[in-house]
């Protein structure tokens, strides 16, 4: 079966329809006694410019929408290849530094004689979710099931699950606190999301905000150079620029 008929009528077929209006039209205007319409000017001379213009435009967008095909088909026959490798590269054990360790603030708990509901149900949410397995891999589905073995990818997506859930309850709890004015205790959850690794800038403005209030320059500056370590926030530039920024300007409010 010829694969090239097809192939040939879809690249030349815009330009035939093109070079089909070009002289209708410049028929038309010949007829009404007008000026054809072209580039180069003079009776046959000027539909002659024109259609070589059009069609040389036509064979230049084929030519692209040809290359961006084959790249597109480039890169899916890349990661479907990547995918085929991965799915069969055997299971290893996931390595205990990668286990996230977490140190669950009890000194901002409040006593549950208090009888404050709302606290009481945040600070029980992070100690549960303090509980579990966590995990901050930052690797794609492919690269998990490289590293670890397709086996395993379940249980990092779990590990994740877990690490996003303490990082956020964290944060709730501290945003409570803080609206309260108990900031010491605030401070405290705030530092141990910044300590198991939170990505979310929230964390770290609140943090800031504290600091600065309480003129702590030196936790300030420990803050910002956290910040600038290679393994923080590797993909997400501007979460991190902002962060930054931030931390610099109190630093600036209190020297």
């Amino acid at each position: 079966m010829n694969r090239h008929g097809p192939k040939i009528i879809r690249f030349f077929f815009p330009a035939v329809i093109i070079v089909s209006v070009v002289m209708m039209v410049n028929f038309y205007l010949r007829s009404e006694g007008a000026v054809e319409i072209g580039f180069l000017g003079g009776d046959y001379s000027a539909f002659i410019g024109t259609t070589i213009f059009f069609v040389a435009i036509v064979v230049i967008i084929q030519i692209f929408m040809r290359r961006g095909s084959r790249g597109r088909y480039d890169k899916m026959n890349a990661f479907l290849a990547a995918e085929q490798a991965a799915t069969l590269s055997r299971k290893r054990d996931i390595d205990d530094s990668l286990i996230i360790k977490s140190k669950f603030p009890e000194s901002a708990c409040i006593d549950v004689s208090v009888g404050d509901t709302r606290l009481l149900l945040l600070q029980d949410k992070a100690r549960i979710s303090s509980q579990s397995l966590m995990m901050k891999i930052n690797m794609s589905n492919i690269e998990i099931k490289q590293a670890f073995g397709p086996q395993n990818i379940d249980h990092v997506a779990r590990a994740e699950a877990n690490f996003n859930r303490y990082v956020q309850a964290l944060q709730e709890w501290a945003e409570e606190l803080q609206s309260r004015g108990r900031k010491d205790a605030a401070c405290e959850v705030l530092r141990e999301a910044v300590s198991v690794g939170a990505d979310t800038s929230k964390v770290y403005l609140a943090l800031t905000d504290i600091y600065r209030e309480n003129i702590r320059r030196a936790e300030l500056e420990a803050l910002l150079e956290k910040s600038r370590e290679p393994v923080f926030l590797p993909n997400d530039v501007i979460t991190k620029s902002k962060i930054q920024a931030h931390i610099e300007s109190a630093l600036k409010e209190i020297y």
